[in-house]
């Protein structure tokens, strides 16, 4: 395994022992009608991994002859990539305009 493979596998071990944060359909419309792009951020960021590191861990536990099929993994390999991107956000630290801005980019991204 490619030391990037087992740091990534790692993370990911470690990330999807969070629980992810309950939140209301109340709570997102609140959420949404104060358009802050920081406090979006800041929620995101944290809670973006998690969920989707539950949803890898989630496919990991299907039969093996499922694992094993084209669509089940290239899935799983959108989650891996999507998950890894979203956790260097994670590593800068930093909010400024220039983090908001590409991490906006990023969800775009995300099919």
């Amino acid at each position: 395994m490619r030391p990037g493979i087992r740091c990534l596998s790692s993370l990911l071990d470690k990330t999807s022992r969070y629980h992810p944060s309950p939140i209301t359909i109340a709570q997102l419309i609140d959420f949404g009608k104060k358009r802050d792009e920081s406090l979006s951020y800041n929620f995101l960021h944290q809670e973006l991994p998690i969920r989707i590191s539950h949803m890898i861990k989630e496919l990991d536990m299907l039969p093996d002859s499922l694992l094993q099929q084209q669509s089940v993994k290239s899935v799983k390999d959108m989650y891996l990539k999507t998950f890894e991107d979203l956790s260097h956000f994670d590593e800068t630290g930093t909010r400024d305009e220039h983090t908001l801005c590409k991490f906006r980019r990023r969800l775009e991204e995300i099919k």
